[in-house]
């Protein structure tokens, strides 16, 4: 099934906030997925009133949406892909006792280690360095440190394929449960998590499904699909108490 040039540049979005979610070393940091109504306001609400991950509060990860540059002429839809991170760190939350204690130059180059050249499940997220500053200084925002990771990849937006999202039987009910998962995609691979991480290849906390198995504790079961040449499927849930 092929998705429009918007919804591959989304899912690409999505899949990198999954996979920070999904990251140890940037467990104690916040993570915003970037849409129209997130405003700086927001942001910096969240860097100092809301506790993050871990309790942690004092620094935040802004996923940007990518920004697709096409070849020149090219009606397949070739092109550059820019995904970038925003880091932005309030110096004195950040420094106290809650804080996340990682700097936001720090931060951004864990983003910079986690996602450049690393074996992604899908080709379009093999991402390298931006040629042109990777790892640079962002003083757009008062008051605040922060530092912008930027990554760069290459992709025909036209030939752009996603797997089914899972079905899980049953979708509910009272643990312990016995569940079966199936993709409407032959050959793909499908993981699962009960902890409520993000459910992908990326995610060592995540199971590759092989037979129906017992959900053992109450919890939100999450589901996705994964095949080399199509992009991951979107996320299939069901809560079990």
């Amino acid at each position: 099934m092929s998705t429009t040039p918007v919804d591959f540049l989304r899912l690409i979005q999505e899949d990198c906030f999954g996979a920070i979610l999904a990251e140890s070393s940037l467990a104690t940091v916040a993570v915003i997925l970037e849409r129209k109504a997130v405003t700086e306001a927001e942001v910096k609400q969240r860097l100092g009133t809301e506790l993050s991950r871990g309790g942690r509060i004092g620094a935040c990860i802004l996923v940007q949406r990518p920004t697709f540059f096409p070849d020149s002429g090219d009606s397949s839809l070739r092109g550059q892909i820019i995904q970038a991170f925003t880091v932005i760190e309030h110096p004195t939350l950040n420094a106290g006792s809650q804080g996340t204690g990682l700097s936001a130059e720090l931060i951004a180059a864990e983003l910079i280690r986690l996602f450049a050249f690393a074996a992604r499940s899908r080709p379009e997220q093999v991402f390298s360095p931006y040629h042109a500053g990777a790892l640079v200084p962002d003083n757009s925002f008062d008051g605040f440190n922060a530092w912008e990771a930027r990554l760069q990849t290459f992709v025909s937006l036209g030939a752009a394929c996603r797997c089914g999202i899972p079905l899980i039987s049953p979708d509910s009910g009272a643990h312990p449960q016995t569940v079966t998962l199936t993709s409407a995609t032959a050959g793909a691979a499908i993981y699962y998590t009960i902890d409520g991480s993000y459910p992908s290849s990326a995610n060592s906390a995540a199971h590759l499904y092989s037979a129906p198995f017992s959900v053992p504790v109450a919890c939100t079961l999450r589901v996705a699909a994964q095949k080399s040449d199509l992009q991951q499927s979107g996320i299939a849930e069901a809560t079990f108490t």
